[in-house]
C-alpha cells in the first residue's frame, strides 16, 4: 500500500511554496517527492515520475519525518566543490541507477566522455556513496515477467485494498516444499578459519499450502502428500472456517494448473471465496513468498536436523510462533510494500 504522509493542509502549502522558490534542483526533487507522498502517490508512481530510485525516496521520507524540511535541505557531507553541477549529478545518479556499471572505473570513463570531467577511481567511489549507491550483487528475476501486467495488477490491488469493506478480507496463498537437508548460508566467521555445519543426504520434503492475511497477520497452513485440487479446496475451507463473519474472501495466488482445475472451480461456484490470479512469473507480488523466506532463514539456514520428524517439528514450531516470537519480523517483512521488477 501507499506510505502516505499525513500532513495538515497548512504544512503542505508551505512545502509547495518552498518547492517553487527552491533554486537547488536536487533539493527541489526531494521536496517534490514528499509532496507527492502526502498526496497519496505510491513509491513506484513517484519513481516513474521523478526518476528517483525507491531507495532514495524512502531515505528522503525518513529524513523529513526526523528533521522536517530543514533535514531535506541540509548538506550531509563536507568537502571540496563538486566537479559536476547539481544538474549533472542528478543525471549521473539516474544513469547509474538505470544501467549496470561493474566498477567505479567504468563510471569514471562515462563521466569523462559525457561531461569532460576527470575523476580518480577512489573519488568516484566516494561520490557514488554520497549519491546513495552501494556495491552489491544484482538479483535475478524471472525473464518472462511482464512489468506492465504487474503494474496493472498492483493498481487493481491497491484499489481493492482501499475500498475493502468490514465484511471482506484478503488472503495471499502459495505452496512451499522445504527439503530435509541443511541450507548453507552466510554467517560471521573469523578470518582465516572455516565453520562447518553437519549435513545429511535426506531428500524427503514437506508439501505445505498456506494463506496469509495482511490485515491482521492471520494465516492458515496445511501439509499434504501432494499439492493438488483437493489440497487447495481444503485450504479454502480452512480460510472460510477462520472467517465465518466475512461475506467475501479475496484470495490471491499464482495461476498454477491445480489452482484452476475442475475440483477447485466447482468448489468456488458456491464459495464465499473470489480467486484473483497473479500475473505469471510474479512472486514479488505474493506476500506469502516473504513468509516462506523468513521460515527458511529462521529454521533451515545452517540448521541440522537428524530426522524428518525433527525437521517437521521445527517448521511447525515456527508457524505456531508467527504471532508471538516472530510478530515484529512478520509485520515488517510482510508489509504491503510491493516491488515491481526493474531490469536494465
Amino acid at each position: 500500500m501507499s506510505d502516505k504522509l499525513d500532513l495538515d493542509p497548512k504544512r503542505l502549502i508551505e512545502l509547495k511554496i518552498q518547492h517553487k522558490t527552491c533554486r537547488d534542483k536536487k533539493t527541489a526533487y526531494k521536496i517534490n517527492a514528499i509532496i507527492l507522498l502526502a498526496e497519496g502517490w505510491t513509491y513506484p508512481q513517484i519513481e516513474k515520475a521523478l526518476l528517483i530510485s525507491e531507495r532514495n525516496l524512502r531515505r528522503y521520507r525518513d529524513i523529513f519525518l526526523d528533521d522536517g524540511l530543514k533535514g531535506l535541505m541540509h548538506v550531509h557531507y563536507q568537502g571540496s566543490t563538486p566537479k559536476l553541477s547539481d544538474e549533472n549529478l542528478l543525471e549521473l545518479e539516474n544513469h547509474v541507477a538505470n544501467n549496470i556499471f561493474l566498477t567505479a572505473a567504468e563510471v569514471c570513463i562515462f563521466v569523462q566522455q559525457k561531461y569532460s570531467v576527470e575523476y580518480k577511481t577512489q573519488s568516484m567511489v566516494k561520490l557514488l556513496g554520497r549519491l546513495g549507491f552501494v556495491y552489491k550483487k544484482t538479483k535475478l528475476v524471472p525473464g518472462k515477467a511482464d512489468p506492465e501486467k504487474q503494474k496493472v495488477f498492483l493498481e487493481e490491488y491497491l484499489k481493492i485494498r482501499k475500498n475493502l469493506k468490514e465484511n471482506e478480507v484478503i488472503y495471499f496463498t502459495d505452496s512451499v516444499h522445504p527439503t530435509h537437508n541443511v541450507m548453507p548460508a552466510n554467517c560471521w566467521i573469523k578470518k582465516g578459519t572455516e565453520k562447518h555445519v553437519k549435513s545429511n543426504s535426506g531428500r524427503e520434503r514437506l508439501n505445505i499450502t498456506g494463506a496469509y492475511n495482511p490485515i491482521n497477520q492471520d494465516f492458515v497452513v496445511q501439509e499434504w502428500d501432494t499439492i493438488d485440487g483437493e489440497a487447495i479446496v481444503s485450504l479454502y475451507k480452512g480460510i472460510e472456517e477462520s472467517n465465518k463473519d466475512k461475506k467475501k474472501i479475496i484470495v490471491i495466488g499464482d495461476n498454477a494448473p491445480y489452482m484452476r482445475g475442475e475440483t477447485v472451480c466447482n468448489y468456488l461456484k458456491n464459495s464465499r471465496i473470489e480467486f484473483r490470479p497473479l500475473p505469471s512469473y510474479s512472486p514479488n507480488l505474493n506476500l506469502i513468498e516473504r513468509l516462506w523466506k523468513l521460515m527458511k532463514q529462521e529454521v533451515l539456514y545452517n540448521r541440522y536436523y537428524e530426522t524428518i520428524t525433527e525437521f517437521r517439528d521445527a517448521i511447525y514450531l515456527f508457524f505456531r510462533q508467527i504471532k508471538t516470537r516472530y510478530r515484529k519480523k512478520v509485520k515488517s517483512l510482510l508489509a504491503e510494500n510491493f516491488h515491481l521488477y526493474a531490469t536494465v
